[in-house]
């Protein structure tokens, strides 16, 4: 990819571009203005919650209409997220070990963010062309001249049912 990059700049702009664009919308857009929202593209790099071994403090005033929290305080995702980032795969996985027997489950975002990634640009190019699709679909269908000649349109939609039904 980086000697294509190097070869066509201006597709690694777009391509960076519409990522961009995604991040911050939650979604792509197609050239006729068409939404395709990207689970995950919008996601933190890492989850966190806790589990059955968190430690929880004695509190005598404690009564049973009190709440535990459920979800973990701003400060420990903060901590957690600068060890992390600042680590190697091997340090990463002893930190989130770690952390689960501190009774802290932390779950890598990062594999469903990639995918959310590489769908940015291809929904943005086949989505444009689908919308072409049906666009001339439509003027077709509605040319009274074609349908004054009879014309029918046949759109095979998968290899399998052209092989069945067109005979070339």
């Amino acid at each position: 990819m980086d000697d294509f990059y190097i070869s066509y700049p201006t597709i690694k702009n777009f391509t960076e571009q519409v990522q961009e664009n995604a991040k911050r919308d939650g979604y792509t857009t197609t050239a006729w203005g068409r939404r395709r929202y990207l689970a995950h593209i919008q996601d933190e790099p890492y989850s966190y919650s806790y589990n059955d071994n968190r430690k929880i403090d004695f509190n005598p005033l404690f009564t049973s209409d009190s709440v535990i929290t459920r979800q973990v305080s701003q400060d420990i995702i903060d901590e957690y997220n600068y060890q992390l980032e600042g680590a190697n795969y091997t340090k990463q996985r002893k930190i989130i070990e770690q952390a689960e027997k501190d009774g802290i489950t932390i779950r890598s975002n990062r594999s469903d963010i990639a995918a959310a990634l590489r769908q940015c640009l291809n929904s943005v190019i086949q989505g444009s062309a689908a919308d072409m699709s049906k666009r001339a679909m439509i003027l077709l269908g509605q040319n009274e001249e074609l349908k004054q000649l009879g014309f029918r349109m046949l759109f095979p939609v998968h290899d399998i049912l052209c092989k069945l039904f067109c005979r070339v």
